[in-house]
Order: structure tokens, then C-alpha cells, then sequence
């Protein structure tokens, strides 16, 4: 029963195609150690002092790029052109994120030493991980990557092995699963490397570049969709093409059910309880996918069944939380497609950037796929934080994160450090009204939901602050009206928005403020009728 809906015809035929198409690893790429690193003993023994190893990264820094000089754009430019300097600015950023005294301590043993030194000799290597995110638990990081390269020796000399070891070390210690114990993130890099080289993944997996791989090998690692012994029955049942995975017809292969044949409600536990014993391992592990299956589920279920079809079959897809409702997301040849919505009002459950509305995943498309500007904002991000948190330069600082801006206008996160980072200098309100046009300009016509959810975290706290009338406010809010030309890549919550605004301002204000609106969304198809009901009182929020 369970497989009853593999014996169609067409999965036959999507289960022959993959076949084909099965990737055949790559050759090895063997990365040699920088001699700088190993040193004349050839043992590296000068990284066991973490303040030397700091002050020495940090003179090759201020050497090669003196803070009077990083104010100037076009000499910073010239300092990253030089590999030498890149490799030693990630090094710094690496070793500042994880901590150098934790790096030391984990770095005694000599082969361990020898692994840790192959990550910081490959700019790439390092690269796909300080810069496709935040590395966040850059300590707990280290020793996930450590503990598989322990298991798997070839890991660190081939590229596609690398890139899931370190998408899942990066996924499960940002996520804080098992921080303590990485056997979790063990058990996940074998299932894919595994199934990699046996040829069978989705052909798309051999595509994904690090930021990416995450989204495939950070799946649910706490959750029972995406334990091993689950995610290798999805991975060789739920067969189906990229766009399969998309499709409702395809991909909703289980029964919705709220009660059990034996009668019991989903909403308690007694659900799939009378069946977990013969969907699990003596070691306890539940076959989630199997299970929801041959039992049923609802909208939760049926999502994560979605996801974790397409994810263990190595195509990048996600959940998303609705009100009172679970939807899931599926990308098909570089565009995410949404399935089993019922709301515009969606948050994802994974998420690279802060903010978690649905436009959000367009923007890390959009963002991490330009492989030219998006480096080049993160590389100039961390020379500012270098400046800063070194307290060589404050001066340089703040110029470095605006020509990281200017470099990729749409790096969410490096608009996040910079406001952070002016924040913590008392900045003025001179540059809050220069930053809110900014970010306008750089989010509003492409990304409104983001422009919207920026404004609110990172610049109106600190402007609206110093921002005491109503007319004054007004023109910021006008500024919004005006900006916001079309909803962008999807419809969003635009009324959350309007009353964070409203809130700010006096009654007469947000009269002020609807007649503002009113005229401004006036023929536009997108926002005239949505603000018009609204105002009205008539939100769409109300329909939940």
C-alpha cells in the first residue's frame, strides 16, 4: 500500500530519466596546504597561540590595505583583487566568528590540524561558508566539519563532497541541532554523500553552489521528516522530476485525514501511535515519510512529506508556516513555486536572510546567485567589521560598509551590520533619512515586502525616534507610497505594514495618512483595491 502510488506509469518513467542522468562524481581535487600555514617546523605549532595568529592576520591586513586607504573605494578594490589578501581577510573573519581561543583548542591534534589547514588554504572552500550566511556557531561549525572529515578522508579533496560537508556543518550549527554531539551532522553528510556517489540524486543537486546545498542538507535535522532512515525511504520512493516535485498532482501523493482509521484525532497523540512501531528502527528512528503515508496527515504533514521528497532526491525546497496552516515551497529551474497555500501570509521555515516573508526566498535567489557582486559586498563587509572590532579605524569602518553596499545593494545582511553598526556609533538622524532613501531605492521596486520589513527593523526604530511630528513622518511614509510601484515577485502582507506606520502617528495623522495613500495607489492594480478595503476596514488579514 505504501508504494501505490510509485507503480503509475509516469514515475517509471521520471525514475528512468534520473537514472540516466545519475551524476558520476567528480574527479579528485586535491588541495594542498599553504606553507605559510605549516611553517618551518611543518607542523603549524605557531597557530596554538590564538593572539599571535590574530595580530598576525590582522598586520597582513593593515599592511596591505591602511585604514586611511580603505575609505578609498577604488583602493579596496584593488586590495581584493590580490588572492593573498582575500584569503587573509577570510582567515581573520573565520577566526573572529568562531572565536581564535576555540579554534586553538580544537586544532591540538596534528591531523586534525592537517584538515583545518586544508579549509583555510581554499578560498573557495572558505568563502562557501562565511559568506552564504551568517556564521553563526562558527565554533560548533569547525567541529562538525572536523567530525565528518574524521569519517570520510576523501571529503576534503573533492569539491561536491565538500559542499555538503560544509552546507551541513554550516545548517546544523547555525540551527543548534546537536551542538554538542555532531554525530547528528555525521549521519546527514553520509546520507548524501552516499547517495551522491551511487548517482542517486535529482541531476539538479550536482548544480547548487554552497548557499544552496544548505537549503537541501540543512533540512528538519531535529524534526522526523529528516532522519536518516526517513529521508532514504523519500529518497528512493518519492521519485520524480524537478518539476514533479512542484506539481500538486504529483507530489500529493497521501491522504488528508483528521482522524485515523482507528478513529483518532491528528490533534493528539494517540494519531500514530498505534502504527509507530512498524514504521521504526530498533534504534527508534520513525520513517516519517512512510508512515504519513499509509496513515494520512494534514496540511503539516503533507508539506513536510513535500519537502522531504524533494529535498532527499536533492532538489531545494522548503515549509511555510500560513496562519493556522502548513505550505511548502519548491524550486523548479531557478524559481520557487508555491504548494498547498491557502494565504498570502506565509513565513518561512528556513531562511538564509532575517526577514521571513515569501518575497524573501526571490531576494536569496536573486542575491546569492550573482557570484561578482554579492563576494564583493560580503568581502568588503567584513573589512568594515575587521576596522571596527579591531579598533584600527571607526572612520573606515562605516566607509567600508557603504561601498559594500554600493557593491550589492541588495545584501539584506549587510544592510542588517551596517544599521547595527551605526546604531552602536549614536548615529544621527541626518544618516537615518540617507540610509531610509537608500534602502528604498535599493529594495522598493523590486522587493517592496522587503523594503517594508527592513524599514521597520533596521532604519524606523532609530528615525522615527528623532522624527517628533506627524508632518514629518508623513513624508517618510509618503516616500513608501510612492516607491511602491508594483507588489513585486508576489502578493505580501501590505497591511501589517501600513499599521506599523499608522502607529507612529496621531489620529488627524492617520487620517492624513489613508488620503495620502488613496491618491497615491489611485489606478494602481496591484494596491489600490487592497489599500482601499483596508482603510475601510475591510483587511484581508480578517479572513484568517
Amino acid at each position: 500500500m505504501i508504494l501505490r502510488y510509485l507503480v503509475v506509469g509516469k514515475f517509471f518513467v521520471c525514475a528512468a530519466l534520473l537514472s540516466v542522468c545519475a551524476v558520476v562524481p567528480s574527479s579528485a581535487d586535491e588541495i594542498k596546504i599553504d606553507p605559510e600555514l605549516n611553517g618551518e617546523s611543518q607542523t603549524g605549532r605557531e597557530w596554538l597561540d590564538a593572539k599571535f595568529v590574530m595580530r598576525g592576520l590582522a598586520s597582513k591586513i593593515v599592511s596591505a590595505l591602511p585604514a586611511d586607504k580603505a575609505k578609498d573605494a577604488k583602493e579596496t578594490d584593488a586590495f581584493l583583487k590580490s588572492p593573498k589578501n582575500r584569503l587573509a581577510l577570510a582567515r581573520w573573519r573565520f577566526m573572529n566568528a568562531a572565536g581564535a581561543d576555540a579554534v586553538v583548542e580544537r586544532i591540538q591534534k596534528l591531523d586534525v590540524r592537517r584538515t583545518f589547514f586544508q579549509f583555510l588554504s581554499d578560498e573557495k572552500w572558505l568563502d562557501g561558508y562565511l559568506y552564504t550566511g551568517t556564521p553563526t556557531n562558527a565554533d560548533k561549525f569547525l567541529d562538525m566539519l572536523l567530525a565528518i572529515a574524521a569519517k570520510d578522508k576523501k571529503m576534503v579533496n573533492d569539491p561536491t563532497l565538500r559542499k555538503i560537508a560544509t552546507a551541513t556543518a554550516a545548517e546544523f550549527s547555525r540551527n543548534g541541532w546537536s551542538l554538542d554531539n555532531p554525530a547528528r551532522a555525521v549521519k546527514r553528510y553520509r546520507f548524501f554523500a552516499e547517495s551522491w556517489r551511487a548517482g542517486k540524486l535529482n541531476a539538479v543537486f550536482d548544480e547548487l553552489d554552497y548557499w544552496d546545498m544548505r537549503i537541501v542538507c540543512g533540512w528538519k535535522g531535529d524534526n522526523d521528516f529528516g532522519n536518516e532512515y526517513s529521508m532514504r525511504w523519500a529518497r528512493d520512493n518519492v521519485k520524480l522530476t524537478e518539476e514533479g516535485y512542484a506539481s500538486a498532482y504529483d507530489i500529493h501523493q497521501l491522504d488528508y485525514r483528521l482522524w485515523n482509521k482507528a478513529g483518532d484525532s491528528v490533534h493528539n497523540p494517540d494519531y500514530y501511535a498505534p502504527f509507530r512501531r512498524h514504521f521504526s528502527t530498533k534504534k527508534g528512528e520513525v520513517n516519517m515519510s512512510a508512515m504519513s503515508l499509509e496513515v494520512g496527515a494534514v496540511c503539516g504533514g503533507i508539506s513536510h512529506y513535500g519537502v522531504s521528497g524533494a529535498v532527499s532526491n536533492g532538489v531545494p525546497a522548503l515549509t511555510m508556516g500560513e496562519p493556522g496552516h502548513c505550505a511548502f515551497a519548491v524550486r523548479v529551474n531557478g524559481r520557487w513555486r508555491d504548494n498547498n497555500s491557502v494565504s498570502h501570509r506565509r513565513d518561512l521555515h528556513w531562511r538564509l536572510l532575517d526577514g521571513g516573508g515569501w518575497t524573501f526566498i526571490f531576494l536569496t535567489q536573486d542575491l546569492f546567485s550573482d557570484a561578482k557582486k554579492t563576494p564583493d559586498s560580503f568581502r568588503k563587509a567584513a573589512l568594515a567589521r575587521f576596522f571596527a572590532e579591531t579598533g584600527k579605524n571607526r572612520a573606515a569602518a562605516s566607509a567600508l560598509y557603504s561601498q559594500a553596499l554600493a557593491a550589492q545593494p541588495l545584501n539584506y545582511l549587510v544592510w542588517r551590520d551596517a544599521c547595527g553598526y551605526a546604531k552602536s556609533q549614536k548615529a544621527n538622524r541626518k544618516f537615518w533619512l540617507q540610509t531610509h532613501d537608500k534602502f528604498i531605492a535599493a529594495f522598493a521596486g523590486k522587493y517592496p515586502e522587503v523594503c517594508a520589513t527592513g524599514l521597520r527593523t533596521f532604519v524606523y526604530p532609530q528615525l522615527l525616534a528623532e522624527t517628533k511630528t506627524d508632518e514629518e513622518k508623513l513624508k517618510l511614509f509618503d516616500a513608501c507610497f510612492a516607491a511602491f510601484k508594483s507588489k513585486g515577485p508576489a502578493t505580501w502582507d501590505m497591511e501589517s505594514f501600513w499599521e506599523a506606520q499608522c502607529a507612529h502617528l496621531s489620529a488627524d495623522g492617520k487620517k492624513k495618512f489613508v488620503e495620502s495613500g488613496k491618491r497615491a495607489f489611485k489606478g494602481n492594480p496591484d494596491y489600490e483595491k487592497i489599500f482601499s478595503d483596508w482603510a475601510s476596514g475591510n483587511s484581508r488579514n480578517k479572513e484568517d
